[in-house]
């Protein structure tokens, strides 16, 4: 939303920064309307609060309704091929992206943490644990951020899935422009999300088809397949 203003305006590493103090609630609403009752349902509580807003206040991320329960996740839109995992305002590309991959029949969740911290680790492990693939997507450096939050969820509660993280990979190079233009070229605009996301499918159904004996075999060469 500052995309003409150059890299000191961008807060890529915000939330990295943030959730790593323990007595900080760290709160990233998608649209106004969330932010408007995530403020009113917690100014008041304990210690200091950290609300990472934005200025946009005409668009609204269908299906949320304003939605915002705190230690929760928003469960947006429901399928059973891909959960796509984010917060903030990136969520309305995130939706995009989803509708895009309806058109290929591939149906998607798309859960929103907009309670960063203390982070909602049961809905988040409970959602996790019934997907193959899991894609988060935040406008933020991929370290620190969701991506991380969610590959610690994965990795403290042994949960069997595989992750892809999309988000901004590496510094700004001192390029500025449009909004839509910036998600582009870090890859976390709709379409190139919802490309990312068939190129992981296949993948993970190529995987799946294969035992994985069968799979090991096959990569080091030793299947009877390759040998014949």
């Amino acid at each position: 939303e500052y995309s003409q203003d150059g890299i000191s305006h961008y807060g890529l590493e915000d939330i990295g920064v943030m959730r790593i103090q323990p007595d900080v609630t760290v709160i990233a609403p998608a649209d106004y309307i969330q932010a408007g009752t995530a403020l009113s349902k917690t100014w008041n509580l304990p210690g200091p609060i950290y609300y990472r807003l934005g200025k946009d206040e005409k668009n609204i991320v269908q299906g949320l309704d304003g939605c915002f329960d705190t230690g929760h996740i928003q469960i947006i839109r429901e399928g059973h091929d891909i959960l796509f995992i984010t917060t903030g305002s990136i969520t309305g590309e995130v939706i995009k992206a989803s509708e895009i991959l309806d058109t290929y029949d591939i149906s998607s969740t798309v859960a929103l943490v907009a309670n960063i911290h203390p982070p909602p680790i049961e809905d988040l492990s409970d959602i996790i644990s019934k997907a193959h693939l899991v894609i988060t997507v935040e406008s933020h450096y991929i370290t620190g951020g969701i991506g991380s939050l969610t590959a610690e969820v994965i990795a403290e509660n042994r949960l069997d899935c595989k992750l892809i993280r999309c988000g901004i990979k590496q510094m700004p190079n001192g390029i500025s422009g449009s909004q839509d233009y910036l998600y582009r070229i870090n890859g976390i605009s709709a379409d190139i999300l919802a490309n990312t996301a068939l190129k992981a499918v296949n993948d993970v159904k190529i995987t799946n088809s294969i035992s994985n004996q069968d799979y090991l075999y096959r990569i080091n060469g030793i299947s009877a397949d390759v040998l014949a």
